[in-house]
């Protein structure tokens, strides 16, 4: 596939879309032939190519030129203060480095682009698995001071994903990025029902690409467990074009909703930790939300359920620890939900339901999960499933985005609904 062909001007959005991302290489046995592909798109001078432990060992028939590398401790490693001092310290002791790259999968990738962004350095992305979207991302998710954050980073100008690399990593890490892939299905129906509700910015070309990858992925992904190289390239160029979308858009809208927020609570601690992979988080927030979401849409008439505004408290977050509830008090400040006006609520609540309906069946998609071996529940999580209803309820505040899960704060859910 031609990512590069992917910029749109003029769009329909009234946005320019433009990718930072200049080549992108999904082939078997390309990760040896970095140095070739950086130097087609004129990038040149010393390179430090950025492992962990794992990945290291992994690609060690495979690696790719580089002056410089770091090889980073694999375990309990986090894009968090710890990790992005080391990489600083090394730059500041190296300062002939010209580019960075990253050869392991989303943690990795996450700190890389997130000191490249602050040093000045372009970034080349590495993927050695199909786990995440975020590879072709403008953003970095990072974990300062225990609490999950998104910030501006570099888009790599350059990805080289070997198939043969990604097709060898342990399976936990694809169906880690299947989960990632059948997240949008929540967050796209967020980010339309945002705009029916609110106006917010919304481009149904990004829209279109993204749905496009899920489609993609969702119907190829059985055949990841017999190893066809054809459902590993669907699944890569699924996560890189998702990637793009973020990038394209200028932030993570298309690609992270109320299942994402569920997977940030549980790496924050709320309401309490899982140390499970991203994407399987996402991907029991994800069926926890096509429930939740499916129930509501059942409602024919809204009017009499519909509340007025009222804004995060103190009380409302009691349940958490003073700290954290400081700092979803501060993230909510300008509370997103304020926006939505109860009596447009009611009127596009046709238009909502349908939205919500185009939501696989939660059935469908443990089914699905199931058939993969996939995490599918909480409790494969490592959570109670007593802590369904907290979760639902307070996972929407980790970030001010206006999702579905956010706008139940204004709907009286009848009590013969479970959320």
């Amino acid at each position: 596939m031609e990512f590069t062909q992917l910029e749109k001007h003029n769009c329909i959005c009234q946005k320019q879309h433009h990718m930072d991302t200049q080549k992108i290489v999904v082939e078997p046995d390309c990760l040896q032939n970095l140095r070739k592909y950086a130097e087609e798109i004129g990038l040149s001078g010393p390179m430090v190519a950025v492992y962990d432990e794992n990945t290291y060992e992994a690609v060690k028939n495979c690696r790719p030129d580089s002056e410089y590398k770091i090889v980073l401790c694999a375990q309990d490693l986090h894009p968090d203060e710890k990790a992005v001092k080391t990489l600083t310290k090394f730059l500041q002791h190296h300062l002939d480095v010209r580019v960075m790259a990253a050869v392991g999968s989303g943690t990795i990738h996450d700190l890389v682009r997130y000191v490249s962004y602050q040093r000045g350095i372009p970034f080349v992305s590495c993927p050695t698995a199909a786990s995440v979207d975020g590879f072709c991302s403008c953003a970095a998710v990072m974990t300062f001071q225990g609490k999950k954050t998104t910030f501006p980073a570099k888009a790599p100008v350059l990805v080289v994903a070997d198939l043969n690399v990604i097709r060898d990593a342990p399976m936990r890490y694809t169906l880690s990025g299947v989960g990632d892939m059948l997240g949008k299905y929540i967050s796209l129906a967020d980010w339309k029902i945002a705009h029916l509700l609110t106006n917010e910015y919304f481009c149904p070309y990004l829209y279109s690409l993204t749905w496009q990858a899920l489609e993609r992925v969702r119907n190829s992904c059985l055949q990841l467990r017999t190893g066809s190289l054809n459902a590993f390239r669907d699944l890569t160029e699924g996560l890189l074009l998702s990637g793009l979308s973020i990038q394209m858009c200028g932030n993570t809208r298309p690609a992270s909703g109320a299942e994402h927020h569920i997977s940030h609570a549980l790496e924050m601690g709320i309401p309490v930790y899982s140390d499970a992979m991203h994407g399987e988080k996402v991907a029991v927030g994800t069926c926890l939300c096509a429930e939740v979401y499916r129930s509501i849409a059942k409602i024919e008439d809204i009017s009499p359920l519909v509340l007025p505004y009222t804004p995060i408290s103190g009380c409302f977050l009691k349940n958490i620890s003073p700290e954290l509830q400081e700092f979803i008090l501060q993230e909510n400040v300008d509370d997103c939900l304020a926006a939505v006006d109860p009596l447009k609520l009611t009127s596009r609540w046709s238009q909502c339901r349908e939205i919500l309906f185009s939501i696989p069946d939660s059935q469908q998609l443990l089914i699905l999960l199931q058939q993969l071996g996939c995490v599918d529940s909480l409790k494969s999580i490592g959570v109670s499933e007593d802590l369904a209803e907290e979760l639902i309820q307070l996972s929407p505040c980790v970030r001010n985005r206006l999702t579905f899960m956010r706008v139940l704060r204004m709907i009286m859910v009848p009590s013969k609904i479970k959320i």
